[in-house]
């Protein structure tokens, strides 16, 4: 079960703490030859989702429903400090 080419502990990766959420996802994807429009469409993913564990208020998530995968993601991050909703830095480097 895993990935097979690794064997060891050697063979793994050391991730730094993460700022928020998706903060590795976007270092990720960062890396990656993606065009923009292809990097964005990846980080609408956050229209889905909660932040941690706990499911209640507004902090928890990116958007008002986080059971339906839609643009309020992105409606939401234009909104800025107007937005209730969870905003991290990686969130906001996409304005």
């Amino acid at each position: 079960m895993g990935r097979t080419d690794v064997t060891s502990e050697a063979d793994t990766i050391e991730h730094a703490a993460e700022a928020n959420g998706s903060s590795l996802v976007v270092q990720g994807i960062a890396q990656s030859n993606l065009d923009p429009e292809e990097f964005v469409a990846l980080m609408g993913a956050n229209t889905i989702g909660f932040i941690g564990n706990d499911k209640k208020g507004p902090h928890t998530r990116w958007c008002m429903n986080p059971f339906v995968f839609d643009n309020t993601y992105f409606q939401e991050l234009l909104l800025k400090d107007q937005s209730k909703y969870f905003k991290g830095e990686s969130d906001l480097k996409l304005l």
